[in-house]
């Protein structure tokens, strides 16, 4: 992830001064939901690498901060699929 960091306990995102956090291994899954939700979200890029040339896809993300959405994309938050450092041996 770049441009923030995941709080595990609290299931949220914050603010960091760091550049990058490797994140544990994550699943995202497609939901459709029929009703509305109390949770503010906004979409977070997904790159194939750091370089940010190949968009995967936007995944969709709860923002129960106080921040606005805007202070997040000020942020230049995005996940990036590709990791050298790590190795699946799944």
């Amino acid at each position: 992830m770049e441009g923030s960091e995941w709080n595990y306990d609290h299931g949220k995102l914050e603010m960091t001064d760091n550049l990058t956090e490797n994140l544990k291994p994550v699943i995202l899954r497609w939901d459709i939901r029929s009703k509305e939700s109390d949770h503010k979200h906004f979409y977070i890029p997904v790159y194939l690498t750091t370089l940010r040339k190949n968009l995967l896809f936007s995944t969709m993300i709860t923002n129960d901060s106080i921040l606005s959405d805007a202070d997040w994309y000020q942020r230049g938050i995005c996940l990036v699929s590709c990791n050298k450092e790590y190795e699946y041996t799944g």
